[in-house]
């Protein structure tokens, strides 16, 4: 027990423990040796990581400032492609007048049909 009290004190003369910024400070210095040295050990990694994003941006921007503007043919608006439908609806007379008013809108270029679906009476007699 003597011996170990002897040799810390031996040992740890003139040493004083850094506290507060002048410990954060020297932490964060480790930190950035301690990735200088990693980067320098493994070059090919490095310039991998700070070429390859630079390398796949030129290419990008480069294909986006081409000069060259693709002309592309107007769209249309057909329903033909998708077939029929068809839009159930009860019908007294204001709405049968806003249903010839939405036919004559089309003209012939839709076939449009009326019919009537029977009402089911849920009272028993």
């Amino acid at each position: 027990m003597d011996t170990y009290f002897f040799l810390s004190k031996a040992f740890n003369k003139g040493y004083v423990k850094k506290t507060g910024i002048s410990l954060n400070l020297t932490i964060i210095r480790a930190l950035f040796v301690k990735k200088a040295i990693h980067t320098w050990r493994n070059r090919v990694v490095a310039l991998i990581q700070l070429l390859l994003p630079v390398l796949i941006t030129s290419f990008s921007l480069s294909a986006i400032t081409d000069g060259s503007v693709a002309v592309e043919p107007p769209l249309l608006l057909n329903l033909q492609p998708f077939g029929g439908s068809y839009v159930p609806f009860t019908a007294n007379q204001v709405d049968k007048d806003f249903a010839n008013l939405y036919k004559m809108q089309f003209g012939n270029s839709e076939i449009l049909e009326e019919f009537q679906i029977p009402v089911v009476s849920s009272s028993k007699e």
